[in-house]
């Protein structure tokens, strides 16, 4: 554990100098919120992957796919990925045009509306807090079992290593560092595969076993583990609603939520934003691809890790070599952490730019700027509060973050894309269509938790939010109009910027959607001769 330990010391030492160095780059308050908007591909794409690839993805949801559900899983995530090009096409370079520093400014600039951009202010501070804690404990959680102290003081450590980067640093140094991170946990990826498979026997034995355990029958099936004492799922009808909830939910999440979103604002041009909408989904497709079917083998030799989150880690620590478990440490740790970074700092921009701001601005005039020394006053805040409530909340690392995720799927969806692509929609729509859509859904949150309430599984709770925050657009979009500067500025939002037509930029461009599609047929050949062939073999063995 010394040896971890000193691995895991070096790391953090790493991270808080990046976030000095870059906090010293940082000389206003567009650095800070939106990295003076010039980021290049790399940055972009980096800052994605590792915002969203957090300990949610490498505890919470590697743990759901040992535990059973690897193939539900692997559907969903093979759907959702293509959130990556609709945010990029269909709005993140609409919302780079508009020059907001936010996601809720964006929206009360689109619509001229205080009351708009603070319920999305609002609704960005809670979804985001909820994410957070769920990262937090996440992170907290591996330092625990990497360096054998109690819950508090891991969590203590993480809470002081990313709040006081992210005070310091800004938007500049979370995309330099999301992508350092990126960049090591994609390594650790590929390095992990091949030790993970010789734990359970080697390929193919290791895909064979697994599929011939008696205990988790369907392990490698397409609804997962359906009978037993592993089954928490259902039936192959709740799988199936399953997957297609979150698949749209996280679709609508990987193209306009706030952490996700507001990289795109930082982007150098619009070609920026499509080539990172592009090679996102692929880098991410990589990554989960190869940890989830490697780790789900590792059921061969242990299928009672408890809890199931600690399923890689826990293999890292007792089959890896030394150095490949500091990695995969390391590189989960890293994740985490930029992850607490990124959320900690949106909420402090939010609660700053989008809530504070209004209402002082209301009570000192419209001249009133927000200070840098604000926001950071703000984000240190929300780091003290993520410390009490991530101690006080039991752990539920990817349930949490699943919650905070459709929360904005409920709340977002119309007006994220109806902002642009809706000529009639109307303040009072946008307003209160977001409202609605966040109101249903915690009220049925409330009812399920705390009054017994159960949904049937062909209509689950998301929808029917969803369904009621359509509704409510098309009600008050029925007796309402857009205004001459709605339409201005939607007019002005689809006026594409000079270099868009850049005939080298087009070429570059262009090259992207080829290496997609020679990704595509790589990924289907290797799953046809790691996965299918082994599991046709086996299958046969059953009967």
């Amino acid at each position: 554990m010394t040896v971890y330990a000193i691995g895991v010391a070096a790391m953090f030492i790493i991270y808080l100098v990046i976030g000095n160095v870059s906090g010293r780059a940082v000389k206003n308050v567009d650095d800070y919120y939106v990295a003076g908007r010039n980021a290049p591909t790399i940055l972009v794409v980096g800052s994605l992957i590792a915002s969203y690839l957090s300990t949610v993805a490498f505890m919470g949801e590697v743990g759901f796919s040992y535990s059973g559900y690897l193939l539900p899983f692997m559907f969903m995530y093979g759907t959702c990925a293509t959130g990556y090009f609709v945010g990029s096409k269909f709005f993140g370079r609409f919302i780079r045009r508009a020059k907001a520093m936010t996601i809720p400014d964006y929206f009360g600039t689109r619509f001229r509306s205080t009351r708009v951009r603070v319920l999305a202010g609002i609704v960005t501070c809670i979804g985001l807090f909820c994410y957070l804690v769920s990262v937090t404990q996440g992170t907290a959680l591996l330092l625990t079992n990497v360096l054998g102290v109690s819950y508090l003081v891991s969590l203590i450590i993480v809470w002081v290593v990313f709040t006081s980067f992210c005070i310091f640093a800004g938007s500049k140094g979370i995309l330099l560092t999301e992508t350092l991170m990126f960049l090591v946990f994609t390594v650790m990826a590929l390095i992990s595969v091949p030790y993970i498979m010789k734990v359970s026997g080697g390929w193919p034995d290791a895909i064979i076993n697994s599929v011939l355990l008696t205990e988790k029958p369907g392990l490698f099936d397409w609804c997962g583990v359906m009978s037993g004492e592993f089954n928490t799922m259902g039936t192959p009808l709740d799988i199936v609603v399953w997957i297609v909830t979150f698949s749209l939910i996280w679709i609508v999440v990987l193209s306009i939520s706030p952490w996700q979103a507001s990289r795109y604002l930082m982007a150098k041009d619009e070609h920026t934003i499509f080539r990172a909408g592009l090679a996102a989904p692929m880098c991410a497709i990589l990554v989960c691809t190869l940890i989830h079917f490697s780790v789900t083998t590792i059921n061969a030799t242990d299928m009672y890790i408890d809890p199931v989150e600690n399923a890689f880690i826990s293999t890292a620590l007792h089959y890896f070599p030394v150095w490949l478990g500091i990695v995969v440490c390391g590189g989960i740790l890293s994740a985490g952490l930029s992850s607490c970074a990124t959320f900690t700092t949106l909420i402090g921009f939010s609660l700053a730019n989008d809530i504070i701001a209004p209402i002082v601005k209301r009570n000192k005039g419209a001249e009133y700027t927000m200070s840098l020394s604000t926001s950071r006053i703000c984000m240190a805040i929300v780091g003290l509060l993520a410390l009490i409530v991530t101690y006080c909340q039991p752990p539920a690392v990817m349930w949490i973050a699943y919650f905070a995720a459709t929360l904005f799927a409920v709340s977002w969806a119309v007006i994220g894309f109806g902002s642009i692509w809706s000529k009639k929609m109307t303040e009072q729509s946008a307003f209160w269509s977001m409202l609605t859509g966040i109101g249903v859904f915690v009220i049925f949150q409330l009812l399920i938790t705390f009054a017994g309430l159960t949904m049937p599984a062909w209509l689950p709770e998301e929808f029917i939010a969803f369904l009621c925050s359509w509704a409510v657009f098309f009600i008050v979009n029925a007796v309402t109009k857009p205004t001459a500067e709605d339409e201005a500025y939607l007019k002005m939002l689809h006026t594409p910027l000079p270099n868009t037509y850049d005939k080298k930029e087009i070429k570059r461009t262009l090259l992207y959607p080829k290496i997609m599609i020679a990704f595509g047929v790589l990924v289907v050949v290797g799953l046809i001769f790691f996965y299918y062939m082994p599991y046709t073999e086996a299958i046969a063995m059953l009967h």
